[in-house]
């Protein structure tokens, strides 16, 4: 059976909703308390709050690093800085403001 490629993506496509729809449906009855408020206290277990910080600092970081090191635009409010900073407005809620 020989599939084609456009067939093929569409099976994965439709793969990855039907494991989306449940994993979503599975979060609106399962609580989940994500890293920062875990109160397991194991050998190899870190604070919660400063591993959720650390992990979340990876992404506005690679992106500065990106961005500063590509951007040829000198122009103050373009475009790309206006996205730029409004992105490093939401990982800074994400990482440092919603973890405390």
């Amino acid at each position: 059976m020989d599939i084609s490629e456009k067939t093929l993506f569409n099976i994965v496509l439709q793969g990855f909703l039907a494991i989306s729809l449940v994993i979503a449906g599975a979060l609106m009855v399962v609580g989940s308390p994500y890293g920062s408020q875990t109160s397991y206290r194991g050998r190899l277990a870190i604070n919660g709050q400063a591993a959720w910080i650390i992990m979340e600092l990876v992404s506005p970081t690679t992106l500065l690093c990106a961005y500063l090191t590509y951007e040829t635009s000198i122009e103050f409010m373009s475009a790309s800085n206006a996205l730029v900073a409004l992105w490093l407005v939401h990982f800074a809620n994400r990482a440092v403001v919603y973890p405390l």
